[in-house]
């Protein structure tokens, strides 16, 4: 029984000659068909890792842009709002002027047979009495906005602005004294002095379809447009004498 036993190995089975039966431990398989797992898992990590360490390289531009200058980026900015502006003050100046010249023609027009230097100084104080209604409107418009007084810099802006309004009319002025010392009557230069604001009604049309960059026939319709105002004048004139 003991040779039985002595003859078989720790399998129960009779021991070969040259082979043994060796009893092999199961954990070192079970980590050796780990390792391929956790190779593959450290490769697979450090590939997934691979784009997300090259999105710095790719974000650069971006970073560029953010880290520009800040001093560049506030002086074009500062240069589009002075821009802006001066485009909004020349838009206003022209207004102005169109609006003065309607009105001093409309003064004009109304004449009831005064005399030339009386109708000159009527058409000046009436436009003049136009933009302190306009300046006015305005100052109380802005204090109503700001909810406070105006500094004494803020009132000299507003009121050094709408003189075009005043001036405009000069030109229509000189041509209706000028029409008077060459002779022509009261109505005369009266007409005289509309036929030439049409026609600057109707250049200021056709300017301001130029700087809009309106076509041919966009500049000619906007001259004509401005024009027209100066021919209601002159229509009303003939109505009323």
């Amino acid at each position: 029984m003991r040779a039985a036993v002595a003859g078989s190995d720790a399998c129960g089975s009779p021991r070969p000659k040259e082979s043994s039966c060796v009893l092999k431990d199961p954990l070192p398989s079970h980590r050796d068909a780990a390792m391929p797992d956790a190779t593959m898992s450290d490769e697979a990590m450090s590939d997934e890792a691979m784009p997300d360490e090259a999105m710095p390289d790719e974000a650069m531009p971006d970073e560029a842009m953010t880290s520009s200058d800040p001093a560049a980026n506030s002086d074009s900015a500062a240069t589009g709002s002075h821009a802006a502006a001066r485009q909004l003050k020349e838009e206003s100046r022209t207004a102005n002027g169109i609006y003065g010249v309607i009105v001093g023609t409309g003064v004009m027009a109304a004449d009831n047979g005064t005399t030339v230097g009386r109708l000159a100084v009527a058409v000046l104080v009436t436009l003049i009495v136009y933009w302190a209604a306009e300046r006015y409107a305005h100052v109380v418009a802005r204090r109503i906005v700001l909810r406070r007084r105006l500094t004494r810099a803020e009132l000299r802006r507003e009121l050094s602005d709408g003189w075009e309004l005043v001036t405009a009319s000069y030109l229509p002025l000189l041509v209706l004294v000028t029409s008077s010392l060459l002779g022509a009557d009261l109505f005369g230069s009266v007409r005289n002095a509309l036929v030439f604001s049409a026609l600057l009604l109707g250049l200021s049309g056709w300017r301001v379809g130029r700087e809009a960059a309106l076509s041919l026939t966009q500049g000619v319709l906007s001259a004509a447009i401005a024009g027209a105002f100066g021919v209601v004048m002159i229509a009303l004139q003939t109505f009323l004498h």
